[in-house]
């Protein structure tokens, strides 16, 4: 069985996190979870996170909310986030709100590790070639 984190050190440059993504999403959980993760990243440049989904069986609004402000932690080291063992139910809930397109998902978690931990997944690299949307002007 895993543990609820796991650092392997896949090469000098990058490191890869497991850690179980919460199966309940009340106030004090969530901010414990993002207060763990800001602390397990605190040293780490480019890491490669991936959370295991599976013991989530419904992907609520705070959920979504949870995983945005992980991203969000996760782009200020310059890493990558990405998803494992997702559920039908929590994969839909993924789709429907387009994190899909910004999260690589993976069927398990020995999937998500065995990528390429040194690149970037090909929605991250995109969203970084983006220019910026113009600003708009004051009429």
């Amino acid at each position: 069985m895993r543990t609820e984190q796991q650092l392997r050190v896949m090469s000098q440059e990058a490191a890869v996190i497991v850690k179980e993504f919460p199966d309940r999403f009340d106030g004090a959980a969530c901010r414990s979870f993002l207060r763990q993760l800001g602390a397990t990243l605190a040293e780490l440049y480019r890491p490669v996170v991936v959370f295991d989904l599976s013991r989530v069986q419904q992907l609520t609004s705070r959920g979504v909310d949870l995983l945005l402000a992980c991203l969000g932690i996760v782009a200020e080291r310059d890493g990558e986030l990405r998803l494992a063992g997702a559920s039908p139910e929590t994969s839909l809930v993924l789709e429907l709100t387009q994190l899909g397109a910004l999260l690589a998902a993976y069927d398990s978690v020995e999937d998500a590790i065995s990528k390429d931990s040194g690149n970037l997944s090909d929605a991250a690299a995109q969203a970084r070639l983006m220019p910026p949307l113009p600003l708009a002007e004051a009429a």
